[in-house]
């Protein structure tokens, strides 16, 4: 398409099926691309009026993490998009959410987690199939050594992320600059690839290709009962695809 945003291809009347074809997503290597970040965290916050002051800058989205984490973006036509944070702890380091909160010895160790944070969609590019992708691209990277994603989402999110298969872990936790608290969620990646803790729409919707990847390159082997279950997850493909269909369709204004 020759447009510049998904918002304004909606506003000629039509609705595409999916964005992801037109974003390439990679780490950024430069400062030019993390300029482009911390403006968009600034433009995606904005836009849902999560600061707690006015008086917010560009700068105000970075913090320490992000030199000791890779910062995902996905772009389109040369323009960032989307983004997320992603951090691979050792055991000796304290989580980021642990400037906050004590992590519970209950919950899985720093060195099986990989923290997912400061993740933003443009406010012209929501409502399709953005942050689905961004997750895809993520999940890639699970390992057997590191299958645990932990996030912290708004209160408004905390639905839909239950939805691809995360769960509460019960803690939260402020921050001066935003009006409200996050909450942090935790997923055990490689059974929800397998089909475990989510529902089978969501599952085709989210991770059907990200566990057929993974699985005819060796990183996941299921076992019988999980081949059963996949199985029985791929025959609800057609009703997911027409599902995205009707909501999603195109359509003249």
């Amino acid at each position: 398409s020759n447009v510049s945003s998904l918002e304004e291809l909606r506003e000629f009347g039509l609705k595409p099926m999916s964005v992801l074809r037109a974003i390439n997503f990679y780490f950024i290597k430069t400062e030019e691309d993390y300029q482009k970040v911390l403006a968009l965290r600034k433009i995606a916050h904005e836009a849902d009026d999560n600061f707690s002051t006015d008086h917010v800058s560009d700068e105000d989205m970075g913090d320490i993490y992000d030199a000791e984490s890779r910062i995902l973006v996905g772009s389109y036509r040369g323009e960032i998009v989307t983004t997320a944070r992603i951090r691979f702890n050792t055991l000796d380091e304290p989580l980021e959410h642990e400037a906050h909160i004590t992590w519970p010895s209950s919950l899985p160790r720093r060195d099986q987690i990989i923290e997912v944070s400061r993740a933003a969609n443009h406010p012209e590019f929501r409502h399709g199939d953005l942050l689905i992708g961004l997750f895809q691209f993520i999940a890639a990277t699970c390992r057997h050594e590191k299958p645990y994603f932990l996030i912290g989402s708004w209160p408004k999110m905390v639905d839909f992320y239950k939805k691809l298969g995360f769960q509460e872990t019960g803690l939260s936790h402020g921050e001066p600059l935003w009006k409200e608290d996050q909450k942090i969620l935790i997923v055990d990646a490689l059974p929800t690839l397998l089909g475990k803790n989510v529902g089978p729409i969501y599952w085709n919707v989210a991770w059907r290709i990200v566990s057929e990847h993974m699985i005819s390159n060796g990183v996941l082997e299921p076992t019988g009962i999980d081949k059963i279950r996949l199985r029985v997850y791929k025959a609800f493909g057609p009703i997911t695809r027409l599902i995205t269909f009707l909501r999603q369709r195109p359509r003249r204004a």
